[in-house]
């Protein structure tokens, strides 16, 4: 009873020890959505979007009614006097005030030449143009996190090939004193495997540095200050087929939306300027309580009340030249979002074919760096049994080892390049395109 009750208790450790490691695996879903939750760029950006909102409330505000109160008490007073001539002599006349004076008053806008509902109009689209950078700066950040993540990923294999490379020399190290001691090889071959040694160290050493630096590098576009546990994954097997899955027909880039948005904002915005010119009318009321007899604003005050209702027109005739600068402001705005939509479509096309060649290259780097490896495995193979018939030198058997190495660092950094190559041509198209997985270790 006894030993089954210690090792439920080992079964639940150990349980909970594999829990908790697996939870600290970050996976490319998951490091997207902590980019999307703590990057300061979108942070930012859903500011700005908030901040546009609150705009169309402000631009629509004009067209609410306007409610406003006053209240004002004397607690000292010495009224104005008013002359009056009735005689010889002026006969003065004190002008009083009330004492206590409450005022609630109401004004309805009724026609301002459409300047607020071109104001609205504007704020609306605007606010819909922030909305469509949001979706893109998001998109754009997904890209990034992505491309970085197969960096960190790339970078750790990188020092696995690397590490490869410094066992294989130190094996040969071994087999060249060995050979030395049955008088095969020489001193110089020894030499020679020693600075290559040297040098795979040097790599190694460059290789862990690299894997730290790009794993910061992915901290930082997640903005986190660091990442704890281990990425979940493998870089992606590339072939000839991904090409025939890419779609590059048609394109949906939601910045080229938002630059469509800002053009009609821009031009809401020059036809709100006119509004300037045009007269305003207004509806507006008004109730008063007021008290003459006495400043006691307690139960003894006697108040009295009065009120106005009318039409009101109010027609600023000179404004100072700012509904002219307006007007200009939203005209440049204008032009300025549509060079930016030209530039953008000349953009396009050159970017989708530039990152599509790049793809292509990519795929091919990678299946010769696969056809590298195979070759050198087996030209290794081949130079050491010539070896130890003593038909070939250990120099041949260096030689093979080195180009396997290369071999497999092509592999990683074609897989690494196809990666960044699919992420921009996404960007470009601004869709997805679905040809680049993850799978788990």
């Amino acid at each position: 009873m006894k030993t089954k009750a210690v090792f439920i208790q080992i079964f639940s450790i150990t349980t909970l020890l594999f829990s908790t490691a697996w939870a600290q695996e970050l996976t490319l879903s998951d490091a997207q959505r902590m980019a999307r939750e703590n990057n300061p760029n979108i942070r930012q950006t859903k500011s700005e979007v908030e901040i546009s909102r609150a705009k169309v409330t402000k631009a629509l505000a004009p067209q609410f009614p306007q409610v406003s109160a006053t209240a004002r008490h004397l607690l000292k007073e010495k009224f104005q006097v008013m002359e009056v001539n009735l005689g010889p002599s002026p006969i003065e006349f004190p002008v009083r005030q009330p004492y206590t004076q409450v005022t609630v008053g109401a004004t309805l806008l009724l026609f301002d030449g459409f300047g607020t509902w071109n104001n609205f109009k504007s704020a609306k689209y605007e606010r819909s143009a922030k909305e469509l950078e949001l979706a893109r700066a998001e998109f754009d950040l997904d890209q990034k996190v992505r491309v970085q993540y197969f960096k960190a990923l790339g970078s750790h294999a990188l020092v696995d090939v690397a590490k490869q490379s410094v066992a294989m020399l130190e094996a040969h190290l071994e087999d060249i004193k060995n050979l030395m001691r049955g008088g095969v090889a020489t001193k110089l071959d020894l030499l020679k495997v020693e600075v290559q040694l040297q040098d795979a160290k040097t790599d190694l050493l460059a290789a862990e540095d690299g894997a730290i630096l790009s794993v910061a590098q992915l901290a930082r576009v997640l903005g986190v200050n660091s990442i704890a546990g281990p990425l979940q994954g493998t870089l992606p097997v590339l072939n000839q087929e991904m090409l025939k899955k890419l779609d590059l027909t048609d394109f949906d880039r939601m910045d080229r939306k938002a630059l469509l948005e800002r053009e009609e904002s821009a031009m809401a915005k020059s036809r709100a300027s006119l509004s300037a010119w045009s007269p305003k009318i207004y509806l507006f009321g008004q109730q008063e309580w007021y008290n003459y007899e006495n400043s006691d604003i307690g139960g003894n005050s006697k108040f009295k009340g009065a009120y106005t209702f009318g039409v009101m027109l109010n027609w600023n005739l000179f404004d100072g030249g700012a509904s002219t600068a307006e007007r200009r402001i939203a005209g440049e705005e204008l032009k300025k979002s549509q060079e930016s939509l030209r530039a953008l479509d000349q953009a396009i096309p050159v970017d989708v074919d530039f990152w599509k060649r790049k793809l292509t290259h990519g795929i091919a780097v990678y299946q010769s760096g696969l056809s590298g490896i195979k070759k050198s495995e087996e030209t290794i193979r081949l130079a050491k049994s010539a070896v130890r018939a003593g038909t070939r030198t250990n120099t041949e058997v260096l030689d093979a080892e080195h180009d396997l190495n290369v071999a497999r660092a092509k592999v990683v950094h074609a897989q690494i390049d196809a990666v960044e190559s699919v992420s921009n041509l996404e960007l470009a198209l601004g869709k997805s395109l679905d040809i680049i997985t993850t799978q788990r270790n």
